[in-house]
């Protein structure tokens, strides 16, 4: 190694070390050099998508806070921080790629199609951002999101490298039997008939807008008039957000990315090495496959939450087996997608926000008529009140079973879940929804995490959904607006938090059973928010000005919280199985369906409102500069975030197909 500036004198020791025990020996050498100062520690973060740029961001406002106090010592104690990116640019999921991926074209197609796919080219992220935009360019940045470029993709050019590693999430379609996340998958392929597809990356699509509120995304230290300098539309393109973000880390630090990010380079492997306490992080040089082998005491995963794309195998086992004639493809990989979709019947498999934002994208483009099937019919997709042009038909709580008319259509049965075998089983009598013409199929499946780098024992409590606690004996749900009609229903025996708001077997994003292991995560209806508000909270981790409880602590407070939320219909719902059955057992007229019934709002108003209570704690925790109150009570900043995230899901609702004001542009 080469170690860090040591008290007053730097010393360029390079220590060679043959094997793990040398190298310990380094490390005690090290540390009796310290004679004033303790080296401060190093931290690796894994992924420079929004998760890597905010916690990149936490750290360089800290330090310039500090030199603007004149603290050097203070400056000199900060984490030394290496990020590495797979990608050319930073961005993670808010890239994308024009083309689309085709995975079953015809029926002679082999089981692993090729995927053809061009990436988006981007300025250079590390060029500053202080030279205002003239409208001109900034309504060209907002447009951006409204058309797809139509040059074919063998004229244009990108950056060597460019293959990308990203993040998103929208789906109720992921099977709980999923294949070993260790599977080796040929890069660059998908893989049909499989519950986990591993294309070169997840992106976003080209012409993507977001689902929430833009105020739910805006920055307090970089406002969106700071940015663009007038009024903005209520929801945003992702290239204009894409961009915003981008210049947010930049403009104060023109060097951000030079600083902390090593580009083109690929994590294949981290474990902890228990005798040096330190993480070992194996990586290679994609332009150079140079490798490299580095130690630092602290690990931040940011790699994605919505890293892998996902395709349940029973959906694409039947397209493959019945030789489905057309296209299908995931959300991800829509680009240039007009040819698949104008004038054609198309069918969306999930109901989430991407399947929302992607049929309202195909009407643009012309699409004749739009299905979408989902087996919860819980998602944005299934709650619209209306569609433009009537152009849309949802096919509730139902699953592809069949090709049928030679290739050329899909068959939908009605499903019911099945609590034991926690699967959806074809309903009894089950009505049919025969689709004879279909083109091309897009699954809005979501996504699954990318953590194939780290070590099993470094994800294994991380991935364990089974987590459980048991409820108090004499716990009893507060009543609420279903009490009367459910009653006192006594809670199941297991309780599981990691289908509500906790992730098994972190605390706030550390690692309970080795909190120099940290992960970007979030749950909420604010995510970048919520992620920047974490990456605060992982900051003061590392430089100790957030205390990290003893396990025991961490375990009570996690426990303590999920009690706390089975008191939310909704969140209960989630957790306990003997709730949900109550709860799903209601009839479909009953005024719980009906999101417009005043009872129904006050129930989503609940469950939102301890979403943001746990944001809101969090900021507090991490000294975060915007205050929306706190677990017990929120501000009215944070009342009003609320109020907008309700709204953003009740106006949906409230569409009505009969006005043609509300079902036209």
């Amino acid at each position: 190694h080469k170690l860090r500036k040591l008290s007053k004198v730097r010393l360029n020791l390079l220590l060679f070390a043959k094997n793990k025990h040398c190298i310990a020996r380094a490390v005690t050498m090290s540390s009796s050099i310290e004679t004033h100062v303790a080296a401060p520690p190093t931290v690796v973060v894994v992924g420079c998508g929004p998760g890597g740029m905010f916690f990149l961001h936490a750290l360089a406002t800290k330090r310039r806070a500090l030199r603007a106090k004149g603290d050097e010592a203070g400056v000199e104690a900060l984490p030394v921080v290496t990020c590495f990116e797979h990608a050319s640019v930073p961005g993670g999921v808010w890239r994308a790629r024009t083309g689309t991926a085709t995975i079953i074209n015809n029926p002679s197609a082999p089981a692993k199609a090729e995927v053809s796919l061009k990436e988006e080219r981007q300025e250079d992220p590390a060029c500053p951002h202080e030279e205002k935009k003239d409208d001109s360019m900034i309504e060209e940045s907002m447009m951006r999101g409204l058309s797809i470029s139509h040059t074919d993709s063998t004229s244009q050019s990108t950056e060597a490298g460019e293959d990308e590693q990203n993040e998103e999430s929208d789906s109720d379609e992921s099977d709980s039997d999923e294949s070993d996340s260790d599977e080796e998958e040929e890069e660059g392929n998908f893989t049909i008939g499989e519950d986990r597809v591993t294309p070169p990356s997840a992106n976003m699509y080209e012409a993507l807008w977001t689902n929430g509120p833009k105020e739910a995304i805006e920055f307090p230290d970089y406002t969106f008039d700071e940015h663009f300098g007038h009024a903005l539309p209520i929801y945003m393109p992702r290239q204009a957000l894409l961009e915003y973000m981008q210049a947010r880390v930049t403009r104060h630090e023109p060097t951000f990315f030079d600083e902390f990010v090593r580009f083109n380079t690929t994590v294949g492997d981290v474990k902890y090495d228990e005798d040096l306490k330190k993480f070992v992080v194996v990586s290679s040089n994609n332009v150079t496959g140079e490798t490299t082998t580095e130690y630092y005491d602290k690990c931040l995963w940011a790699a994605g939450l919505n890293g892998r794309p996902f395709i349940p195998k029973a959906s694409s086992s039947i397209l493959v087996e019945g030789k489905f004639l057309g296209k299908a493809m995931h959300s991800s990989n829509m680009g240039d997608f007009d040819d698949d979709i104008r004038g054609k019947n198309v069918l969306f498999i999930g109901d989430s926000y991407s399947s929302e934002d992607l049929a309202l994208t195909a009407i643009k483009r012309g699409v004749k008529k739009v299905y979408i099937c989902s087996r919860s019919g819980e998602g944005a997709a299934s709650y619209m009140g209306a569609w433009p042009m009537n152009k849309v038909e949802v096919l509730p709580i139902c699953t592809p079973t069949a090709v049928i008319n030679d290739g050329k259509g899909i068959r939908c049965e009605r499903v019911e879940y099945n609590y034991k075998s926690e699967k959806y089983d074809i309903a009894e009598n089950a009505d049919c929804y025969d689709m004879e013409d279909i083109s091309t199929i897009i699954f809005c499946t979501g996504y699954n995490p990318n953590m194939t780098m780290l070590d099993k024992s470094l994800r294994k409590e991380v991935e364990d959904y089974d987590t459980y606690i048991q409820m108090p004996k004499d716990w009893k749900m507060k009543e609420n607006n279903l009490t009367e009609e459910l009653g006192h229903i006594p809670p199941s025996k297991y309780i599981y938090p990691s289908y509500s708001t906790l992730t098994p077997g972190l605390f706030r994003g550390a690692l309970m059973s080795n909190p120099n292991m940290m992960f970007v995560t979030q749950v909420s209806d604010v995510p970048l928010m919520e992620i920047d508000v974490g990456a605060w909270v992982m900051l003061g981790f590392v430089t100790g000005e957030v205390e990290l409880p003893a396990r025991e602590e961490m375990e009570r407070i996690n426990r303590e919280l999920a009690i706390a939320q089975m008191d939310n219909i909704f969140m209960r719902s989630e957790m306990d199985t003997n709730y949900d059955v109550a709860f799903n057992a209601l009839p479909d007229d009953h005024w719980s369906n009906d999101m417009l019934q005043k009872k129904t709002r006050e129930n989503e108003h609940a469950m939102v409102h301890c979403l943001m209570r746990l944001v809101a704690e969090l900021k507090k925790v991490a000294g975060y500069p915007h205050d929306i109150g706190d677990f017990e009570k929120l501000n009215e900043k944070g009342e009003k975030l609320v109020e907008m995230n309700i709204r953003s899901g009740y106006d949906r609702y409230a569409l009505d197909p009969k006005n043609k004001d509300e079902n036209s542009w």
